[in-house]
């Protein structure tokens, strides 16, 4: 493949990487969904693509999923409909769960938009 045609393939990937996650902060999707249009994009493309702009797309993907949980995402636990962020803030009986074992209890990483209007749209659950 040609240098010229690869950049061009490289810079509609990283257009429509950076519309994936846009629309995931967007419409709260979770990982999953993510991942699943993630991969789908390089099967649109040639198999002989190189392996340069592979590794560049993998890593520019990486670095803007890594900016959500900065901004987008926070870590809570789901006790009885509601998500908790803080310890400060867990009802007594998470608590105690919490101390015997968190395989119990189901935590992962919400939208914090969803946090906000008590919709707790999961991003990635454990």
């Amino acid at each position: 493949m040609k240098l010229d045609r690869a950049v061009a393939i490289q810079m509609t990937l990283q257009s429509r990487v950076r519309d994936i996650v846009t629309s995931a902060q967007i419409f709260q999707i979770t990982h999953a969904e993510m991942t699943d249009r993630y991969t789908a994009l390089f099967d649109q493309y040639p198999k002989d693509l190189p392996h340069h702009v592979r590794a560049y797309i993998r890593g520019y993907y990486s670095a803007l999923v890594d900016s959500l949980y900065h901004v987008n995402l926070s870590h809570g636990y789901l006790w009885e409909g509601t998500v908790y962020e803080k310890y400060e803030s867990y009802p007594e009986p998470l608590k105690e769960a919490l101390r015997h074992s968190t395989d119990t209890v189901t935590h992962g990483h919400y939208w914090k938009a969803s946090l906000a209007t008590q919709q707790n749209r999961p991003f990635f659950v454990q």
